[in-house]
C-alpha cells in the first residue's frame, strides 16, 4: 500500500506546517573600533608551560597522610596533633607570596606595577570578565598568554580552579616560568590598532628585574589627612572673587569655598608631544548588526551535560 502524499495546501494545515519558525532578532550594537587581543598559544607551547606549572605548583597541594591507629595509640594524646602536622609538607611562604590567583588579585597586582607575567584560561565565558586584565597588560607591557584548559590544570594540581594566574617580578621563586612566558610572548605581539599599543609608560614591566629582595609590597601614601594636634587640619582659603560675589548676590555672612584652582594633569612626554603636533586622533564607534543564535537552546543543553559530568 502506497503512502498518501499530502499536497501543498494540505501541508499548510498539518501539525508540522503550523509550527512557526523562530524569528531572527537583529539588534544594532555599538562596538569599539580597536582590535581585540587574545594571545592563545599552540599545543607545543601549552605542554611546555603546563609541565613547568606542574612542577612549581606541586608543592601547594599537601599529601594526605593517614596514620594507622596502631601507631597513634602509642603516642600521647597531647602530641598527636604535632605528629600529624610533622608528616604533612606545606608550601613555603615565599611560594605563596610570589603568585596570586583570581581576576581581582591579578588586577591589583597589575595596578601596583608588580606583575612579571600573567596567564589566563581560554574557557572564560564571557571574555569580557578578563578583558580589562588583557588591556592593562598591554598598557604596562606585561607578558600575557592564554593557556588552554588552565582552570582544569590548577584544579588537578592544587585543587584551586582559577581563571587568572599572575606572577610577581620581584621574586625568584618563579623565575623559570616568567622567562618561558616572556619568550613565548614575543611570538604574540599586540596588534598595532590596539587601544593601548601607542601609549608609553616610564615603568616598563617587560624588562623583568628579578632580585633577591624579600621586601613586601610598597605602601601607598594615605589619601586622608590625619590630625596630629588640636589645631584644624583643613583651613579653607578665602576666595579671590568673594567680595564681588558678596556684592552681587548679597550673601554676606555665609561660608564660601573656592574651587578655582585645579591640579594640572601630568601627561607622558609622548602624549604631550603628540598633542602639540596635533597627532592625537580619536576613532568613532562601530555600528554592528547582531543576529540571534538559532542554536542557542542546543548549546545550553550541551553545556548542562558537560557540567553534570
Amino acid at each position: 500500500m502506497e503512502a498518501h502524499i499530502l499536497s501543498a495546501e494540505q501541508q499548510k494545515h498539518s501539525l508540522s506546517g503550523k509550527k512557526k519558525n523562530k524569528k531572527t532578532t537583529v539588534k544594532n550594537v555599538l562596538g569599539t573600533p580597536y582590535a581585540n587581543y587574545w594571545p592563545l598559544i599552540n599545543s607545543n607551547e601549552e605542554q611546555q608551560i603546563c609541565s613547568l606549572l606542574r612542577k612549581d605548583f606541586g608543592c601547594f597541594k599537601a599529601d594526605k597522610v593517614s596514620v594507622p591507629w596502631c601507631v597513634m595509640k602509642t603516642i600521647p594524646k597531647e602530641q598527636r596533633k604535632a605528629f600529624r602536622s610533622a608528616n604533612i609538607t606545606s608550601p613555603t611562604k615565599s611560594y605563596r607570596s610570589s603568585v596570586v590567583f583570581g581576576v581581582n588579585e591579578a588586577t591589583r597586582l597589575l595596578e601596583k606595577k608588580l606583575a612579571g607575567s600573567v596567564l589566563i584560561s581560554d574557557d572564560v565565558e564571557p571574555k569580557f570578565i578578563v578583558k580589562h586584565v588583557v588591556d592593562i597588560c598591554v598598557l604596562h607591557k606585561v607578558p600575557i598568554l592564554v593557556v588552554p584548559n588552565l582552570k582544569n590544570l590548577l584544579k588537578e594540581v592544587m585543587n584551586l580552579p582559577s581563571l587568572v594566574v599572575a606572577f610577581k617580578r620581584t621574586k625568584l621563586d618563579y623565575s623559570r616560568v616568567n622567562g618561558v612566558i616572556k619568550e613565548i610572548y614575543r611570538n604574540y605581539p599586540p596588534p598595532k590598532d590596539h587601544i593601548h599599543s601607542n601609549r608609553d609608560f616610564e615603568d616598563n614591566a617587560m624588562d623583568v628585574s628579578e632580585s633577591n629582595s624579600d621586601s613586601e609590597d610598597p605602601q601607598l601614601p594615605s589619601l586622608y589627612l590625619q590630625r596630629t594636634s588640636s589645631e584644624r587640619v583643613f583651613i579653607p582659603q578665602p576666595s579671590r572673587r568673594r567680595e564681588s560675589i558678596d556684592s552681587d548676590l548679597k550673601v554676606k555672612g555665609e561660608e564660601f569655598l573656592s574651587f578655582e584652582t585645579e591640579r594640572p594633569i601630568q601627561l607622558t612626554p609622548a602624549v604631550s608631544e603628540a598633542r602639540k603636533e596635533g597627532k592625537v586622533s580619536y576613532k568613532s564607534l562601530l555600528l554592528k548588526r547582531v543576529a540571534s543564535d538559532k542554536n542557542r537552546d542546543i548549546k545550553k543543553i550541551v553545556q548542562l551535560k558537560k557540567k553534570k559530568k
